[in-house]
């Protein structure tokens, strides 16, 4: 079930994130661009003000929350994580479903997404592509990505 973000849910969305970014991303980075992208202590009160402003999507399994997703007005998507262990069971698909879904509904005639390289041929599946390759400096450590947009 795909549903917005329910107030005092912030932090299972950090759950989400920290365990989409160790168990699943780090296939593709280093220990240490591992944790300079999620560390272990970052400011909580921080993460809940992010995630109010971002306005999420949460896909819910039972009674858990096992991914999450955003969409702007603008049509980026910041976040896009679905926890480790539930990855490759339908989660994220069904979170870029409803993402695509809304975005047509809100007419919005372009979706854009800074995607690392664990998920950059998941969204290829949907018809992104890619637009430049990038570096980013996070908490002193150089991190990969590529900016990946597409078409409605």
């Amino acid at each position: 079930m795909i549903r917005e973000l329910k107030d005092g849910e912030e932090c299972i969305l950090w759950d989400v994130f920290y365990s989409a970014v160790h168990d699943v991303a780090s296939r593709h980075y280093s220990q240490a661009q591992i944790d300079a992208w999620a560390p272990e202590n970052l400011d909580k009160t921080y993460w809940v003000e992010r995630i109010r402003k971002l306005q999420p999507f949460v896909a819910q399994a039972g009674d858990m929350i096992v991914g999450y997703t955003d969409l702007q007005p603008s049509g980026f998507i910041d976040h896009f994580f679905v926890t480790g262990n539930w990855g490759r069971r339908g989660v994220g698909t069904a979170l870029m479903t409803h993402l695509i879904n809304t975005a047509e509904n809100q007419k919005i005639p372009l979706l854009s997404a800074f995607v690392s390289l664990a998920a950059q041929s998941f969204f290829q599946k949907f018809g992104f592509e890619i637009i430049k390759h990038q570096t980013l400096l996070v908490r002193g450590v150089e991190i990969e990505n590529a900016l990946m947009a597409k078409n409605l």
